[in-house]
């Protein structure tokens, strides 16, 4: 029951993260949020937002792992 449990919360997890991590794609391609950013804000945002993706995809691939190997069991 347990597993069961914990392999539905890292699925859902999973698809949050891959939301998010979508929206932060968007994001990416479309700049500074600001109505005339200038080339400085838009390369902060770029760079954050590298960061950013490295983190959820690095987030994605522990939880994929966790999901793997509970289902194997």
């Amino acid at each position: 029951m347990l597993r069961k449990i914990s392999i539905y919360s890292i699925s859902t997890a999973m698809i949050v993260v891959g939301i998010v991590i979508i929206v932060a794609m968007t994001v990416f391609m479309h700049g500074s949020l600001e109505l005339y950013p200038t080339e400085e804000q838009q390369g902060k945002i770029q760079i954050v937002l590298t960061l950013v993706l490295c983190t959820l995809g690095f987030v994605e691939t522990l939880l994929w792992i966790f999901y793997k190997r509970l289902r194997s069991k």
